[in-house]
């Protein structure tokens, strides 16, 4: 088994992933207002980001993509002692969740160019319907997903089952991306984190795994 050590480094390491992550995502989508979707179809917005932008963004969220699978792996691991079982389930859905979030994030840069280059509004209402159905739908599994990470990982952590001190429990992913979404509002920080919500989410998410202190449980968790 890992030790803690070595868990702890990893658990850092998949965090300043997902912050590399959340600064790509930020170049591919931020435009200072959260009202910047309104306009010509749902994803006029992308038309305004520069082609630098983009393509930069693009390549910095999937080459540092298998952060969130190093970052869930180790959370993972700090889930023991608790049964196999339920470290299984755990990991096989953040795998396919994120893996349904991975191929979402790899289209915005191209949807974005394809929208700037076709330039006709028509053509652009019709590749954004095609966009919807066919990439847009994923967010809904990325939705559904996390909600069901989360509960997972509160009543594991919650019922004293892991390596985790019980309160490590309360700050799972959906509590804080609805901490990011509640920023909405506040035009000096909602229009800056909330186009990464979910990496901004995940940054302390993963930092609060590494970094809280292992609690030693019958089955002889590492220290």
């Amino acid at each position: 088994m890992t030790n803690s050590k070595q868990l702890r480094v990893l658990g850092i390491v998949a965090a300043l992933g997902v912050a590399v992550i959340g600064a790509g995502e930020l170049m591919m989508h931020w435009t200072g207002s959260l009202g910047a979707e309104s306009g010509v179809g749902p994803y006029q917005f992308l038309t305004e980001i520069p082609r630098q932008r983009l393509v930069v963004g693009h390549f910095l969220t999937v080459f540092m993509a298998p952060a969130y699978f190093l970052g869930y792996w180790q959370v993972s691991e700090r889930l023991r002692p608790t049964s196999l079982v339920a470290r299984r389930v755990f990991f096989a859905l953040a795998l396919y969740v994120l893996t349904m979030a991975a191929i979402w994030i790899g289209s915005r840069a191209y949807l974005g160019r394809s929208l700037q280059i076709v330039g006709d509004s028509a053509v652009q209402s019709a590749l954004s319907e095609e966009y919807s159905l066919l990439l847009e739908t994923l967010i809904w599994i990325l939705r559904f997903g996390m909600m069901g990470i989360s509960i997972i990982f509160a009543v594991l952590v919650l019922g004293r089952k892991t390596s985790y001190p019980a309160w490590v429990g309360i700050f799972n992913p959906f509590v804080l991306l609805v901490v990011v979404f509640s920023t909405m509002k506040i035009e000096s920080i909602g229009p800056h984190i909330v186009p990464a919500a979910l990496n901004v989410a995940h940054v302390p998410f993963f930092l609060l795994s590494a970094l809280t202190p292992f609690v030693v449980r019958k089955d002889g968790v590492s220290k």
